[in-house]
């Protein structure tokens, strides 16, 4: 039969109490084949040691953890990785440097840090209802910024008027018609291209008429992908036109449409006729205008 045996320690008179536990359910305690010792609170040191010559994880009398780290969260020395339950800041680090560390509370600034040889030189944080990047010596030159309200901001400029909102590229489907008629049999294979950043739109026609079909009045390009604040006038670099003149031609967006008339002249003041229009010679048409 298994026995147990309770000895007291030299001439201690200690007594060892056993309760029975508040269930109607058996306990069970099964001891190990081997000797051993049951050890008290003050034996168990703070750290897990791994090959018993350096700490493995430490817990600090803060609640910090620290892996490969003797000190818990405190004052980082070493290679390792250590989280500190304070303020939620997690750290990972090589050669007493700071590589990388994340924090939780946007009390204090900086959410993720990145350094070499100790020093910062990069932080992410919040600020002013705003994501913040910066860079450089300290890692405290403000480069970009996200808005709350939408748009970055670079260099540390804070106005939200000059925020980049908006950025935008693809194809629209320019259509070279006159301005009165029918489109009858009219046949074209221009295509088109913009690129939007925030208020600003460039926009490019190219191609050339198969058939006019049964349009009249003044020669127009129609379909911009966004109507300009006001009207604006574009560049022609090529241009199908019968004439063969001195007379300048240029392109002009009317403002609050989608629609260019085409203009020529000495003072590019007079609309260019359908009529000067062929086909299978090439349009290519730009404009930069405004488009808030």
């Amino acid at each position: 039969m298994a026995k147990v045996k309770i000895q007291g320690h030299a001439s201690g008179t200690g007594v060892l109490t056993v309760t029975a536990p508040n269930t109607s359910t058996d306990r069970t305690i099964t001891l190990p084949d081997s000797t051993g010792t049951l050890a008290t609170t003050a034996d168990v040191p703070a750290g897990i040691s791994s090959s018993a010559d350096a700490t493995a994880i430490t817990i600090g009398s803060d609640e910090s953890v620290g892996i490969n780290n003797s000190t818990g969260f405190g004052t980082y020395s070493g290679t390792g990785v250590k989280y500190s339950k304070g303020d939620g800041t997690f750290f990972v680090g090589r050669d007493g440097g700071q590589p990388l560390w994340l924090n939780r509370e946007t009390s204090q600034g900086d959410l993720i840090g990145l350094a070499t040889a100790g020093s910062t030189y990069a932080r992410i944080g919040t600020t002013s209802n705003a994501l913040v990047f910066k860079t450089g010596t300290g890692g405290n030159t403000e480069r970009m910024r996200i808005l709350e309200a939408g748009g970055l901001t670079f260099n540390g400029d804070t106005a939200a008027a000059n925020a980049l909102d908006d950025y935008e590229e693809g194809t629209w489907s320019p259509d070279l018609v006159g301005h009165t008629g029918s489109a009858g049999s009219h046949a074209h294979n221009l295509v088109g291209h913009y690129i939007k950043v925030g208020g600003l739109v460039w926009v490019r026609a190219y191609g050339y008429l198969t058939n006019k079909g049964s349009y009249s009045g003044n020669a127009r390009l129609n379909g911009f992908p966004f109507a300009p604040d006001n009207a604006t006038a574009g560049t022609l670099a090529m241009f199908p036109s019968t004439e063969v003149d001195a007379n300048m031609r240029t392109i002009n967006v009317t403002g609050s449409t989608t629609k260019a008339d085409f203009m020529k002249g000495s003072r590019l003041d007079i609309a260019v006729p359908w009529s000067e229009i062929v086909t299978s010679y090439y349009l290519s048409a730009s404009v930069v205008y405004a488009h808030t």
